[in-house]
């Protein structure tokens, strides 16, 4: 597939060791398309790069045979040379990061209903086999009319299947959310996702990713030894409250973390029910 003859403008978002995500024009329709390139280095072993692909593609298949009205789909997709492309049409909504920093400080409400919003995603993905642990903000969609997010899985590697890719010095996303087990060779589990829950809440709060001005490595190491720093934005009782469920979802020791998703965000609504107001 000649990417030049389809498009006549491809800007590459975001270059990734195991491929690349780009934006382009189409030449025929003009529509704005999000291509996913995955084409693994020579560096990964041929039999991991193999398994690799084989279970990329089938998520998109599985992507693509399902309901649209969570997860944007795949509309085409196509075999590289030892690679996968996946495209998908791209809304002009800003991404997660814009949508922060234009808005922060962001409402509880409307932080508890992107929350909501994810943890549906997240489901809808695991029901499809698809674990990616992992979060890109800017390949996060929001319509800024109802704040909706529209999701396109942008992600590379499915982790549940493959760790020892984070560990062979691959990602895709942000080294923020990775959760410390996956960095230390551990099994992932609901305790995993819980753990990304509570980075992306503090993040949420606060308009900033922990440790964003250092090196991915660093991140890495952070996360593993440091935990989040304590939110400093309510002046009454919510904010040690506030802080503190975001410290039992983010302990380093799974089995310490609060259970689930779902639990974790019951208590944060529970945190702002008390009070009619907030800010």
């Amino acid at each position: 597939m000649n990417l030049a003859e389809k498009y006549s403008k491809i800007n590459v978002m975001l270059r990734y060791p195991l491929g690349e995500i780009s934006i382009g024009k189409s030449r025929e329709s003009e529509e704005i398309h999000m291509i996913k390139i995955f084409q693994p280095p020579s560096t990964i072993p041929e039999e991991l790069s193999h398994d690799l692909l084989h279970t990329l593609e089938e998520e998109t298949r599985a992507l693509q045979e399902r309901d649209p009205k969570v997860i944007v789909p795949p509309f085409h997709s196509n075999r590289i040379d030892k690679g996968l492309i996946a495209i998908f049409n791209h809304p002009s909504f800003p991404s997660l990061y814009q949508y922060i920093h234009k808005n922060n400080p962001l409402k509880p409400k409307t932080i508890i209903s992107l929350l909501e919003q994810l943890a549906d995603i997240f489901s809808h993905l695991f029901d499809l086999g698809i674990h990616r642990f992992q979060l890109e903000p800017d390949l996060i969609l929001i319509n800024p009319k109802n704040h909706r997010i529209v999701y396109l899985d942008t992600g590379l590697v499915n982790l549940a299947k493959y760790p020892e890719i984070i560990r062979l010095g691959y990602l895709d996303g942000k080294p923020q959310f990775l959760p410390p087990e996956l960095l230390r060779a551990g099994e992932l589990s609901a305790a995993s996702e819980v753990y990304i829950f509570s980075v992306l809440t503090h993040y949420l709060f606060t308009g900033k990713l922990p440790f964003e001005n250092l090196s991915p490595a660093a991140v890495a190491a952070y996360s593993i030894y440091e935990h989040l720093p304590p939110l400093n934005r309510y002046k009454n009782a919510r904010e040690p409250k506030l802080n503190k469920l975001i410290s039992e979802a983010s302990e380093k020791k799974p089995e310490k973390r609060i259970a689930s998703v779902e639990e974790f965000l019951k208590k944060l609504k529970g945190t702002f029910s008390s009070s009619k107001k907030t800010r």
